[in-house]
């Protein structure tokens, strides 16, 4: 076996491939709340789903890190290496439908060029910026999420990625709708922001963890017709736009956004009991144009000022925020950050507010009944 010293100084050792990283979250607190030998099953069962799902996207599996593992794809695999990170998260999110088991992961994903060579074992292992990069991504996103750098979104074919529930869907989900916002992630070891985008795999956006800072790459105009949303360094909300409705008839609309004008009609609001009018100041989620049309669409309407209800997912009463999943009438999930959050606020509890915004994006004002 070749001294390591020479192995790193050897032109040939670079290899272009894509790294994907796999972390169980919460892992900790389920040690601590499950006797060893259920949390033992579902390290087994977690950990035969990777090694058996990985082979049949072309990839394999690096090393196994304690509670996730590191995987390895090609130069020409960067599409099977997202619709890996997809297909792993639909077999927990139907494991756990199914009450087989109750854990949850996050994955990072990135491409470029690393460092292979033997171990002492005579496996095959890499070092290098993208490998610390797919570890960043997947350290930042939150449990479910799949946070891919944009070299990968570049090397990938993203007509070939896709999800059980978007094909699922009616009408089936454009692959422009599976590909999130850039934004960017401060990460451990970087001097700047990570851009990444995160592949909207199920019905919701998933975001990153409380703990990290994120950003848009641009800023959106703001306009606000009420008091903004107390900050609380939340997420950005990268699935929605801001916009104003500059027309209106009896069947349609359009929304100018500041940069380009979306076309709607009350099938695309996000509850009809909640109707929009000219020049109000409204949020809501891009789509594709139907065929043949010139305008995209604009889907899930709903005006500044409007009232949600919906479920809370997450809360984080410590720090004065959470997310609540709201269903529009066409039976999409959305997750929409909401303030202020108090300790008797619990997950699964019903949640009223007021749409509002911050300088991150769409947000929703908790709803407080006088008592």
């Amino acid at each position: 076996m070749a001294i390591l010293a020479e192995t790193f100084r050897d032109p040939n050792s670079r290899k272009t491939k894509t790294i994907v990283a796999v972390d169980l979250t919460n892992s900790t607190s389920m040690k601590e709340q499950q006797p060893e030998a259920t949390w033992l099953t579902t390290y087994g069962w977690f950990f035969d789903m990777l090694r058996d799902s990985v082979a049949q996207f072309n990839g394999k599996i690096v090393k196994y890190l304690g509670d996730g593992c590191m995987a390895i794809f090609g130069e020409d695999n960067a599409a099977d290496a997202i619709n890996w990170g997809v297909t792993v998260q639909e077999k927990i999110a139907e494991a756990q439908a199914e009450g087989r088991v109750s854990c949850e992961c996050s994955i990072g994903v990135a491409y470029g060029e690393v460092v292979e060579f033997d171990t002492p074992e005579g496996h095959k292992d890499y070092i290098g910026t993208i490998v610390d990069k797919a570890f960043r991504l997947c350290s930042a996103a939150n449990s479910r999420a799949v946070f891919v750098d944009g070299t990968t979104i570049s090397a990938a074919s993203m007509t070939r990625v896709k999800s059980k529930q978007g094909v699922a869907s009616t009408p089936k989900r454009p692959v422009a709708e599976y590909q999130g916002r850039e934004e960017t992630v401060k990460a451990k070891g970087f001097l700047n922001p990570i851009p990444y985008y995160e592949i909207l795999w199920g019905s919701t956006r998933y975001g990153v963890r409380g703990e990290f800072v994120t950003g848009l790459s641009s800023e959106k105009p703001h306009e606000p017709k009420q008091p903004p949303v107390p900050e609380a360094r939340p997420p950005a909300a990268a699935d929605w736009l801001r916009g104003k409705v500059v027309t209106q008839t009896d069947s349609f609309g359009f929304i100018n956004s500041g940069d380009e004008d979306f076309w709607f009609n009350n099938s695309f609001l996000f509850r009809r009991s909640l109707p929009v009018n000219v020049d109000d100041v409204v949020w809501f989620k891009p789509a594709d144009p139907f065929r043949d049309a010139k305008n995209r669409r604009a889907t899930d309407v709903v005006a500044l000022g409007a009232e949600l209800d919906g479920e809370l997912e997450k809360a984080y009463p410590e720090k004065g925020f959470g997310f609540v999943l709201c269903t529009d009438d066409r039976g999409v999930l959305s997750q929409i950050y909401v303030s202020p959050i108090r300790e008797d606020d619990t997950p699964r509890s019903r949640i009223r507010f007021v749409v509002s915004e911050n300088r991150r994006g769409m947000a929703g004002v908790v709803k407080r009944v006088a008592p």
